[in-house]
C-alpha cells in the first residue's frame, strides 16, 4: 500500500504539477550518506529504527488517536496524514514535496486501523520503507557492494 500510494503521488507530480525534483528532505538525507562505516551504523539505527518508532509514536498514538476520538477514522487518516507530510517539508518553497508524504502518512494511519491500532504494525511497515531507501542510498554510494 504504501508504494502504491508513493507511484501515485509521483504520477501527479511528474504528469499533473509538473514537478520532476526531490524534496529538499530527501536531498538533505541522501548528503548524510557516505562509506565510513561509523556513519552509515548511526544512519541505520536513526533512519530505520529510530526515526519510524518515534514518528509512529508521535503520528499514529497520539495524534491519530486524538483525531480519532473527537471525529472518526476518516478525519483521523487525512488529518494525521496531512500533519506527518508537512513535517517531512524543509522550507516552504518545498510545500509541493509534501504530497508523498501526506499519502504515506494516511496509509499508515489506514494500516494503523486495519490492524486494530497495534501500534507496532504501522512502526513494522515504517521501518521496512525507511530500509528500502537506506538500502538504496547504500548502494548507490557503494557502488552495490555489501
Amino acid at each position: 500500500m504504501v508504494y502504491v500510494a508513493l507511484y501515485l503521488s509521483q504520477l501527479f507530480m511528474d504528469y499533473v504539477l509538473n514537478v520532476t525534483s526531490d524534496s529538499q528532505n530527501e536531498q538533505v538525507i541522501a548528503s548524510l550518506f557516505s562509506p565510513e562505516p561509523l556513519t552509515l551504523i548511526a544512519l541505520f539505527f536513526l533512519l530505520c529504527i529510530f526515526t519510524p518508532l518515534v514518528e509512529e509514536l508521535i503520528f499514529r498514538k497520539v495524534i491519530f488517536n486524538f483525531f480519532h476520538g473527537r471525529f472518526g477514522n476518516v478525519a483521523a487518516v487525512i488529518i494525521s496524514g496531512l500533519i506527518f507530510g508537512i513535517m517531512h517539508v524543509v522550507s516552504f518553497s518545498d510545500y509541493i514535496q509534501a504530497i508523498p508524504y501526506v499519502m504515506m502518512g494516511m496509509v499508515f494511519g489506514i494500516i494503523y486501523l486495519r490492524a486494530n491500532k497495534n501500534i507496532f504494525v504501522p512502526i513494522g511497515v515504517h521501518v521496512i520503507n525507511n530500509l528500502i531507501s537506506f538500502l538504496i542510498y547504500y548502494f548507490m554510494i557503494t557502488g552495490g557492494t555489501l
